[in-house]
């Protein structure tokens, strides 16, 4: 299923995903990944926040109308609130709320570092992103590839016996 963004997503948001699919040559399904996991967040933001009909269904929520003033208000709080939504609500794994935070870590540098929106909010809600999609990679790699107890040259040894 293809996704146009450029029908969807408001203009700091379309600013950012060109951004990646241009200039840092992400391909169309990533980029399309990032929107999904952007629209998610900013879809809960305006539900969360009841900027929507409490009857309204939650893939007709539209994002279009978010502008740099919704951005700026989000909050850690607003964070916290959205990872439990994912983990509660929608039963996401870990690695399924890692790689929206990675999404939503990607976006929130691209604001602060390429459009130079330093606010204090913003750096601090990129910071939480950091830390929970790091943190969740570390802990993965530990999991996935242990390190041996048994010295490197006796591993080979029994490769060749």
């Amino acid at each position: 299923m293809a996704v146009r963004f450029q029908d969807e997503a408001f203009p700091i948001l379309k600013e950012y995903l060109y951004y990646q699919q241009t200039i840092r040559q992400k391909s169309i399904k990533t980029v399309d990944e990032y929107f999904l996991d952007l629209r998610t967040f900013f879809r809960f933001m305006k539900v969360y926040r009841k900027q929507v009909p409490e009857d309204a269904d939650f893939q007709s929520v539209t994002i279009d109308d978010i502008d740099l003033a919704f951005v700026e208000t989000i909050s850690l709080n607003d964070a916290y609130e959205y990872m439990n939504y994912l983990q509660r609500e929608r039963g996401n794994t870990a690695s399924s709320r890692a790689r929206k935070c990675s999404s939503l870590k990607g976006f929130f540098k691209f604001i602060t570092q390429k459009k130079h929106y330093f606010l204090h909010k913003t750096v601090t809600l990129r910071n939480f992103f950091y830390i929970f999609a790091d943190n969740y990679w570390l802990f993965v790699r530990s999991v996935k590839q242990p390190k041996p107890n048994v010295p490197y040259y006796k591993r080979l040894s029994q490769h060749y016996s």
